[in-house]
């Protein structure tokens, strides 16, 4: 089985064992840009994820605002918190709470979590 994670949609994949049941995980980091283009990046995730028929990985919204004190804040938004996660009637999709608390864990150590932004 292998995960394959995707960072700005730059492929930068690793393999593990995982169950035989699943034909592996398809995660991706929607970060850069505006809802408009994550939701674009959502869609585009979903196509990938349904042609290599890999569980999709939602990762969660991610707002960038100013605060009062005129600092940059990062915000992370659930996906169901704006959506119906109806998809699921499409493709296989797991939250990446349930990744990061479950999956990773057991397969994804730690060492080997290394990802590049470019």
């Amino acid at each position: 089985m292998q995960i394959l994670v995707l960072l700005c949609f730059c492929i930068h994949g690793f393999t593990a064992s995982i169950n035989k049941e699943s034909g592996g995980y398809f995660v991706y980091c929607p970060c850069e840009g505006n809802l408009g283009q994550q939701i674009q990046n959502l869609l585009s995730a979903i196509s990938y994820a349904k042609g290599l028929e890999r569980t999709l990985v939602l990762p969660q919204f991610v707002e960038r605002t100013w605060t009062k004190e005129n600092k940059l804040a990062t915000i992370l938004h659930p996906y169901d918190e704006f959506f119906e996660l109806s998809i699921k009637e499409y493709t296989h999709i797991i939250t990446m709470d349930h990744f990061v608390r479950y999956i990773a864990p057991r397969y994804w150590l730690p060492k080997y979590r290394t990802g590049n932004l470019f």
